[in-house]
């Protein structure tokens, strides 16, 4: 995710880990360096790779905030 989040000049803001169906999902909140674009991504422990980004304004902060 690091790697990720330099390829897109991004860094991580906050981090969650949660479980879905048994399985360890680790979320991501991410900005860009001017601070109005945010990326909540997800990843499982199965499947050590991206599974889905979702990027837009503030409202991912209160997203990532509500999972």
């Amino acid at each position: 995710m690091q790697q990720r989040t330099r390829n897109i000049n991004q860094v991580i803001i906050d981090s969650k880990i949660t479980f879905f169906d048994n399985t360890k999902m680790y979320f991501f909140l991410t900005a860009a360096g001017d601070g109005t674009n945010y990326c909540v991504s997800a990843i499982s422990e199965n499947k050590l790779e991206l599974l889905a980004a979702d990027c837009g304004g503030s409202e991912k902060v209160i997203q990532f905030n509500n999972l």
